[in-house]
């Protein structure tokens, strides 16, 4: 899923290689009103970003293509322009995003490799290639601030900071002018990424790990990554799969998972390393907000599941405590650019984020819907 940066467009694909766009309204979650269908790729898709200051969309899939859409006003219509994925990238797409400018598609892959796009003058969108890892690629986050850096987790327990430096896009001007590819920072986890999520100030990076665990990076300067320092969170719920920072001074982490429900966690007043867990995201009913299960009694649930039903529950909501019946897999931040007020917006001004779920339901969620 993806929200074009002013909130109003929605982009998705049903789990298959079709993509939908749909104007986003406060009744998403029961009508689809979908304006435009998007078909190119043969597998299903696997990475979906609108650009951020024009009405163009990237997407690529496990059939290891990837393409722009430009959307043409006089036309009403979506022009498919096809991204040159370079023949080292051998296996399959994993995820893709633009960078800060527009000027520069990131590819992951589960060839464990990064494919850098530049538009050229040939009217093509051709890659150069970064091996940052060992093992697939499964998340990847360009830097808000920097036109030159991304961010990327592996299966091989990494994260890493790469430069993506290009000298005909770049120029001289930017301060990091490291050759493609060089790597600028790396720490090693305990188990394979889900997730990355950089602030909007470019200081944080929040990583989803498949131990249940929450680490963020984070350091004095968004030009230099030498005193970058980590801490985890091990959290008594399963693996988050999403995650996104809220509030413009990335003070707030939201993160969604296998739970159905998402979590907050929330920054230190007195220490700006420490991050605890806030508040969890439960479904509403006549009587107020339902009070969500604790770690115990999903547990206890999960285990008479299996004992009466010879299987266990997926995750740790149930119908009557979660709005989403399935594994969150998405998590993004509403609206992108954090204009909160405009003329022609259905949707509440305190809207603070957004989720999707394998149930096919997307829900926006405020602060008065956590618990």
């Amino acid at each position: 899923m993806a929200l074009s940066p002013d909130g109003s467009m929605l982009a998705y694909s049903p789990n298959n290689h079709i993509i939908h766009i749909a104007p986003v309204s406060s009744s998403l979650c029961t009508e689809w009103n979908i304006t435009h269908t998007l078909r190119g790729h043969e597998q299903s898709v696997s990475g979906l970003r609108w650009a951020n200051a024009r009405r163009a969309l990237c997407s690529c899939a496990h059939d290891r293509t990837a393409f722009v859409w430009e959307y043409d006003g006089v036309k009403d219509a979506y022009t498919q322009i096809l991204i040159m994925v370079d023949a080292t990238i051998k296996r399959g797409l994993t995820s893709i995003s633009w960078s800060p400018s527009d000027q520069k598609i990131y590819i992951a892959s589960a060839s464990a490799n990064v494919g850098v796009a530049k538009f050229d003058a040939e009217g093509y969108w051709r890659c150069a290639v970064a091996e940052p890892h060992r093992s697939a690629i499964t998340a990847l986050a360009p830097h808000p601030v920097h036109n030159a850096v991304v961010a990327t987790g592996s299966t091989d327990n990494f994260v890493k900071f790469i430069s993506t430096y290009t000298k005909s896009v770049d120029g001289t001007s930017s301060s990091i002018t490291a050759k493609l590819g060089t790597e600028l920072y790396a720490l090693k986890l305990r188990a394979w990424v889900n997730a990355v999520t950089w602030a909007p100030s470019g200081t944080v990076l929040a990583v989803a790990t498949h131990d249940s665990s929450l680490t963020v990076v984070q350091g004095p300067t968004a030009d230099s990554f030498a005193d970058w320092t980590a801490r985890t969170i091990s959290c008594s719920l399963l693996p988050f799969r999403s995650l996104t920072f809220v509030g413009g001074d990335g003070g707030t982490i939201v993160a969604g998972g296998h739970d159905f429900f998402p979590v907050t966690f929330v920054r230190g007043t007195s220490d700006s390393t420490v991050w605890t867990m806030g508040k969890r995201g439960v479904a509403a009913s006549a009587g107020g907000l339902k009070k969500e299960a604790s770690a115990a009694e999903m547990a206890r649930k999960r285990f008479q599941d299996a004992a009466t039903f010879g299987q266990g529950s997926a995750g740790g909501g149930s119908d009557e405590s979660t709005r989403h019946k399935n594994t969150i897999v998405s998590v993004l931040p509403f609206p992108a650019d954090g204009v909160r007020t405009r003329p022609t917006s259905t949707i509440p001004v305190d809207v603070l984020f957004v989720t999707a779920s394998m149930d096919g339901r997307v829900e926006l969620w405020r602060d008065a819907d956590l618990a």
